[in-house]
C-alpha cells in the first residue's frame, strides 16, 4: 500500500498552501518529520471535514482529493485578480474600453490549491470579430486590423503593470499573458489580452457562454480561438446533473496527478482532465452525500473502459467542442498513469473497508458503491 501519511499531508499542503511541503521525500527520516508537520498543521490550521469521517488513511486521502478548496482561499484568489483589475480598468479608462472576465480552473471551484493561479482575461471592446455565416446583423469595418489592436492593448498592459507594480515580478516573456507574482500580491495573476468573437450560435442565442474570445499571441502575432465560457457553463451543467459529482471527480484525478511519482509523464492539463471528466455519463459521476466513495468505483471503470477502447478515448471532444480531449500519443500514455494511480487508490480503499477481499477485480469492489460514511 502506498503512504497514504506522506500524501494526506501533501494534500492538506496543497489545500492550506504551506510552502516547502509538496516535494517527494520518502526516508524513514523524512516519514518521521513529515509527522511533526502535519501535527503542526492541524494545530495551527485545524482538521477539515473530510479529516474527520474516518481514520483510514487511504479513505481519508480519497476523501480529502474530492473536495473543494476552503473558500477562504479561493476568495482571496479572486480579490488578487481584482486588485489587478482595478487598476487595469483605471488605467484604460481615457484609452479606449475593456471588458474583464475570469476564466481557468478557480470560477469553476475545481483548483486544488489553496494558493492557486487565477486567469484574469482583458478584453478590448472597441471592436469585435464574428462569424460572417451567423444571422447576426453586422457593420463591417475593414479598417480595423485586430492584431494591431490586440498588439497596443498587451503593450499599454505592460507598460502600466511594470511601472506600478515594481516590486511584483511582472514578466512580460509569456505570448499569450503576463505574469505577476511576489511583492504585495498573494497570488500570481495572469493577465491575458484578448477579444471578442461572436459566434454563429451566440448570434441566435445571445448568451455569453457562447460567445468566443481571440486570445492574442505576442510571438506570433496572430489570435487563436477559445470558448472558456462555454467550457465553463458545460461543466457547471454536468456538475448540477450529477449533484456535485462531476467536480469532485475532477479534483479527485487533478489529485492523483500531483502525488504521482509519475506526474511529468501524465501530460493531461486541468482543462484535459475536465474535459474527460465532462465525458463520462451521469449515473457514473452522481453521488449522494455520505457515497461519495462510489465515485472511485464508478471513475475507475469509466476510465478502464477509455484505456482499453482507445478509439473511443481518441474520440472524446472537449466540453466546448473545440477539440479532441486526447490529442496525441503523449496524452494517451498519461491516461494510462492515470488510471493506474486511480485503481491503486480504489485497491488501498477497498482493501481497507474489505479487507478479506480487495482485489479490484472481484465483485466485493462494488461494495463502495454501498458504503456509508457519515
Amino acid at each position: 500500500m502506498a503512504n497514504y501519511g506522506l500524501k494526506l499531508l501533501r494534500l492538506k499542503a496543497r489545500r492550506i498552501g504551506a510552502p516547502g511541503i509538496d516535494v517527494p521525500l520518502q526516508s524513514q527520516t523524512t516519514v518521521r518529520a513529515y509527522s511533526q508537520i502535519a501535527e503542526m498543521l492541524a494545530e495551527n490550521f485545524g482538521l477539515e471535514s473530510y479529516e474527520q469521517r474516518t481514520n483510514f488513511s487511504s479513505t481519508k486521502y480519497a476523501l480529502g482529493a474530492m473536495q473543494a478548496v476552503d473558500n477562504t482561499y479561493t476568495e482571496k484568489s479572486v480579490s488578487e485578480g481584482d486588485r489587478i483589475k482595478a487598476h487595469l480598468a483605471k488605467h484604460f479608462g481615457s484609452l479606449f474600453p475593456v471588458e474583464f472576465r475570469y476564466q481557468g480552473s478557480v470560477p469553476l471551484n475545481i483548483h486544488i490549491e489553496g494558493v492557486s493561479d487565477i486567469d484574469l482575461l482583458i478584453l478590448r471592446n472597441d471592436f469585435k470579430t464574428y462569424d460572417p455565416t451567423g444571422p447576426g446583423q453586422y457593420v463591417p469595418a475593414p479598417e480595423i486590423n485586430p492584431c494591431q489592436r490586440l498588439n497596443e492593448l498587451r503593450r499599454e498592459c505592460e507598460e502600466t503593470l511594470t511601472s506600478r507594480y515594481h516590486a511584483t515580478d511582472v514578466d512580460c516573456s509569456g505570448n499569450k499573458s503576463i505574469a505577476l507574482s511576489g511583492g504585495s500580491l498573494a497570488r500570481k495573476i495572469d493577465v491575458v489580452p484578448a477579444h471578442w468573437y461572436d459566434s454563429d450560435t451566440h448570434q441566435v442565442s445571445f448568451l455569453e457562454r457562447d460567445r468566443g474570445i481571440a486570445i492574442y499571441n505576442k510571438g506570433a502575432q496572430r489570435t487563436e480561438m477559445n470558448y472558456p465560457f462555454l467550457h465553463i457553463a458545460k461543466i457547471e451543467e454536468k456538475n448540477q446533473l450529477t449533484n456535485e459529482g462531476a467536480k469532485y471527480a475532477i479534483r479527485l484525478l487533478k489529485n492523483l496527478k500531483a502525488d504521482s511519482p509519475n506526474k511529468s509523464s501524465i501530460l493531461l492539463s486541468s482543462y484535459d482532465i475536465a474535459g474527460l471528466v465532462w465525458n463520462a455519463p451521469v449515473n457514473i459521476l452522481s453521488v449522494t452525500t455520505g457515497f461519495e466513495l462510489a465515485i472511485l468505483t464508478n471513475l475507475t471503470n469509466f476510465l478502464t473502459d477509455m484505456v482499453n477502447n482507445t478509439d473511443i478515448a481518441l474520440s472524446l471532444k472537449t466540453p466546448d467542442g473545440s477539440r479532441n480531449v486526447i490529442d496525441s500519443n503523449e496524452k494517451l500514455h498519461g491516461l494510462r498513469y492515470l488510471h493506474n494511480e486511480l485503481v491503486t487508490l480504489l485497491n488501498d480503499v477497498t482493501e481497507e473497508l474489505y479487507p478479506s477481499t480487495s482485489s479490484f477485480f472481484s465483485s466485493s469492489n462494488m461494495g463502495l458503491e454501498n458504503y456509508y460514511l457519515p
